[in-house]
């Protein structure tokens, strides 16, 4: 964040400082009074990953539109499902099962695929805001497992300048796994309940961030990520 912020004026390190106050109060207040009550008018799009929040309970299942082995070509064939919510936030979250499967051959094709999808969405729910999470790694022993995925780190950098590109929020869980490394299921692929914890209050400060006109915020105070 340092050398990121050398770039920016004094004027604007400051302001930038007092958001990163302003969102961390926000981190408090939706702590206090409930992660997942928090979390209105949306729909969650993804994989076995994303099948978690409904399947600890977290967050209701019309809302969790996911299953085990939904790829990006699974986002058009929920349109009836998502317009049945009506929702003012779409997540997406997948690429588990594109890259472990070796559909698309290079990071590129994928992204390019990736953004038609988003299109239709766009087109389909134009007054939706969409949020594109960055793929989450596996360890190192899945990758051993699945040579394939390790080939994730790229697929996601090229979502995310897929995302920048269009102007579009990319969620980045990168810090998320690192950090909560021991959360992860024995296969190495998949999260323990905790884990849900965290990647929702990610998903919601992207809401925040969004709302104050910031695609991605990165906080400029020295020591964060």
């Amino acid at each position: 964040a340092s050398d990121w912020s050398s770039d920016v004026c004094s004027s604007d390190l400051q302001a930038l400082k007092a958001y990163a106050a302003e969102r961390e109060a926000y981190l408090e207040e939706i702590e206090e009074g409930g992660m997942w009550e928090a979390f209105s008018d949306y729909v969650i799009l993804g994989d076995s990953r994303v099948v978690g929040f409904e399947l600890y309970g977290f967050l209701s299942p019309e809302r969790v539109i996911a299953e085990s082995g939904d790829t990006i070509n699974s986002i058009t064939d929920s349109l009836d499902l998502i317009r049945a919510c009506g929702p003012k936030y779409i997540y997406l979250s997948y690429g588990i099962n594109d890259i472990g499967a070796g559909l698309w051959p290079s990071a590129d094709y994928y992204a390019d695929d990736y953004e038609r999808q988003i299109n239709v969405l766009r087109e389909t729910f134009p007054d939706a805001v969409i949020y594109v999470n960055s793929i989450l790694p596996v360890t190192q022993g899945a990758v051993e497992g699945t040579p394939l995925w390790g080939g994730l780190p790229e697929y996601s950098e090229a979502v995310r300048r897929m995302c920048e590109r269009n102007e579009i929020a990319f969620i980045d869980n990168d810090a998320l796994a690192q950090i909560h490394g021991d959360l992860y299921e024995q296969d190495g692929v998949h999260f323990q309940p905790d884990f849900y914890y965290y990647w929702a209050e990610n998903q919601l400060l992207a809401i925040f961030d969004g709302e104050h006109g910031y695609l991605t915020f990165r906080d400029p105070s020295p020591g964060a990520d």
